[in-house]
C-alpha cells in the first residue's frame, strides 16, 4: 500500500502554499498537486476510503517521500477525529506546520473566504471571525496544535517554521526544512521564491457586492448577462480597493488578544524568537 509519509498540516494563509510547491519541485519528493485532499479531516473525504486515498499517490514508489498538504488538519475544534485517524493510518509520519502572526493570518483568511464564499462570508471580518471561529481563530492557536501533534507523533516528527522567516530569508527557511527530510537544499534562486497565493493581491468583494446578490431574482437575472460583462462588473464595480480594505475594531483585537496572546508566547518561544516577533496587529 503506498500511502503518504510527510504532511503539511497547514496552517492556512501561512505559506503551506509554498512549501507544497517547494516539495512538488524537488526531485526526492512526490507531491500530490491538488493541495487540501482533507482526507483525514473531512468526514465525506473519509469515507471514499482508503482505496480512493491511495490513488493519489499513484506513480509514487519512487520516491523516497511521498507528501500532501491539508491545511484543515490544524483545525482540530472543527475535526476533532483528526489526529485519530492519521495516526491509525500512517503511524509514524513527518509532519510540516506553518505559522506566522496569528492576528494578521486569520485577517488573511477572512479576505480568502471572502473572495471564495462571499455569499456565506460577512462582508465585515469584525462580525464574520466569531460567526465561524473555528474556522478563523482556532487555525490561529499554534501552540495548541503544536502540543497536539508533538504529543501524538513526537517532537523529532513535527518541524515548524515561520512565514515570516520564509519571506525574509528563504534560504535558511528552505534549508532547514531539508535537513528536517534529510534531503538536497535548493541551488536555485527560483525554488526559493515560492511565495504563492498572497492575500494580499486580491479583490476582495464588497458589502454592495453581496447586497445585490442577495436581492430576490438576482440567481435568475444573472444568467441574462454575458459573463464576461459580469465580471467585468464585479472587478471594476463591486470589489474593495487596497486603501479600503477592512481592518479590526480595536474590540475585536482586544478579544483576539485575550483568546491568542498566551498561545502566542508559546510559540514565539518554542521558536526561539523574540516576545514582539509578531505584532499581533494588522500592517
Amino acid at each position: 500500500m503506498t500511502l503518504p509519509n510527510v504532511l503539511v498540516i497547514g496552517s492556512m494563509k501561512s505559506g503551506s502554499s509554498s512549501v507544497c510547491r517547494f516539495l512538488e519541485l524537488h526531485p526526492s519528493v512526490f507531491m500530490v498537486e491538488r493541495l487540501d485532499p482533507e482526507f483525514f479531516s473531512d468526514d465525506a473525504v473519509w469515507a471514499r476510503g482508503l482505496g480512493w486515498y491511495e490513488s493519489l499517490f499513484a506513480g509514487s514508489e519512487q520516491f523516497r517521500w511521498r507528501a500532501e498538504g491539508s491545511n484543515s488538519y490544524t483545525m482540530i475544534d472543527r475535526h476533532p477525529h483528526t489526529l485519530d485517524r492519521i495516526e491509525a493510518t500512517l503511524g509514524d509520519v513527518k509532519l510540516i506546520y506553518l505559522v506566522r502572526d496569528p492576528v494578521q493570518r486569520i485577517m488573511s483568511a477572512w479576505i480568502q473566504r471572502r473572495v471564495d464564499s462571499p455569499d456565506i462570508t460577512d462582508h465585515d471580518p469584525n462580525k464574520a471571525i466569531w460567526n465561524d471561529p473555528d474556522f478563523f481563530v482556532d487555525a490561529s492557536l499554534f501552540w495548541k496544535h503544536i502540543s497536539l501533534y508533538q504529543s501524538r507523533f513526537g517532537a523529532e516528527n513535527l518541524w515548524v517554521g515561520c512565514m515570516e522567516d520564509m519571506q525574509r530569508e528563504p534560504e535558511i527557511f528552505f534549508a532547514s526544512l531539508c535537513t528536517f527530510l534529510d534531503i538536497e537544499a535548493p541551488q536555485s534562486e527560483d525554488a526559493l521564491n515560492l511565495h504563492l497565493n498572497k492575500s494580499e493581491s486580491k479583490k476582495i468583494p464588497s458589502a454592495t457586492y453581496s447586497l445585490i446578490r442577495s436581492l430576490p431574482g438576482f440567481t435568475w437575472l444573472r444568467h441574462l448577462v454575458p459573463s464576461g460583462i459580469r465580471s467585468n462588473l464585479r472587478r471594476n464595480y463591486f470589489v474593495r480597493s487596497k486603501a479600503e480594505r477592512p481592518q479590526f475594531s480595536e474590540a475585536t483585537l482586544a478579544r483576539l488578544h485575550e483568546i491568542i496572546r498566551p498561545d502566542a508566547e508559546q510559540t514565539l518561544a518554542f521558536l526561539g524568537k523574540e516576545p514582539r516577533f509578531w505584532s499581533l496587529r494588522l500592517g
